[in-house]
């Protein structure tokens, strides 16, 4: 998997997170890393869209109020590089800004994100990196609530460590995906259809399907529920299973004339109409419960625990 893992069982504040740069469910991969560059070469790098102007300058508003701790004073290069805590995740048109700070004295992190997170923030960690030539470092992740429906990734990261000199350092990162608003609306005059695979698996095709065929009200929370979900450029699978399948035809046995596809990596809703394909994020998970309630009969099987175990990236 190239990208920030699944969120599944909701975790307690501090969680375990799945480091996609590793393919492992661990909190310390031990990873050789590279130092990130300057905040100007990450922009460049990673931002060509028209909407990037206004991406940055909500990601550099963020970074200026993202909590920090009293001993901390901003300086403009950190005394000694830093192994990359979190690795940035394989994102299209992903934000990275940062800002790096050197400590007065010791800081414990996770005390300190623990009493001044966020509302509704999720933290995860720690993780601990290391490589040639680089201090080695603890790093913690504050998920946020999506700021609007441009946001479909929202994340501060916080990589501590101490310089070769001694010098205990901090660097602060934010990173963000940043896309147009397009707002889906799922027709609901037809056949509502509702398919989930109970069989999802990483090294063959999802199978095992079983299909609801939607009444009318559930169409129109299914349709509410869609439409408000953020836009997204999607992100980097190596591998990844299809969830379930919505579709709308014009009757029972058509062919579909609207469809959407759930993918488990990167929680993207895939929506086909006509000629037209827009990428929906379900990063608030509002989708995945939905559908979920709608296979109660089904409340063994994995993939329906996986979409009611959903842990939001927003409210």
């Amino acid at each position: 998997m190239n990208f920030r893992a699944r969120r599944h069982a909701r975790p307690l504040l501090f969680a375990v997170v799945l480091m996609a740069v590793c393919g492992l469910e661990a909190v310390s991969c031990g990873a050789v890393s590279t130092p990130r560059g300057a905040t100007s070469h990450h922009v460049a790098e990673r931002l060509n869209s028209s909407t990037t102007p206004a991406g940055l300058a909500y990601a550099q508003s963020l970074l200026a109020t993202a909590p920090l701790p009293s001993a901390a004073g901003r300086v403009g290069t950190l005394p000694s590089p830093m192994a990359d805590g979190y690795g940035v995740p394989s994102m299209k048109g992903l934000i990275d800004v940062h800002r790096s700070f050197v400590l007065k004295e010791p800081v414990n992190l996770d005390g300190f994100l623990f009493t001044h997170h966020p509302n509704d923030s999720v933290i995860t960690g720690p993780n601990t990196s290391s490589g040639t030539n680089l201090v080695s470092t603890t790093s913690y992740a504050l998920t946020l609530p999506f700021g609007n429906r441009h946001i479909s990734f929202e994340q501060i990261d916080y990589t501590s460590g101490r310089s070769f000199g001694g010098i205990n350092q901090l660097r602060v990162d934010v990173l963000l995906q940043w896309s147009p608003i397009h707002t889906v609306l799922m027709p609901t005059s037809g056949v509502v259809t509702v398919t989930l695979f109970r069989k999802i698996s990483l090294s063959s095709a999802s199978s095992d399907p079983i299909s609801v065929v939607l009444h009318h009200s559930q169409a129109l929370k299914v349709r509410s529920t869609i439409a408000a979900l953020s836009n997204t450029l999607g992100g980097l699978c190596m591998e990844d299973s299809v969830l379930f399948k919505v579709t709308v035809s014009a009757g029972r046995g058509k062919g579909p004339s609207w469809d959407g596809v759930a993918s488990e990596c990167p929680d993207v809703l895939a929506v086909t109409t006509g000629s037209a394909r827009y990428l929906l994020s379900d990063g608030s998970c509002t989708l995945e419960t939905l559908i979920a309630t709608f296979f109660s009969k089904e409340a063994n099987n994995e993939t329906v625990r996986t979409l009611r175990r959903c842990v939001p990236f927003q409210e």
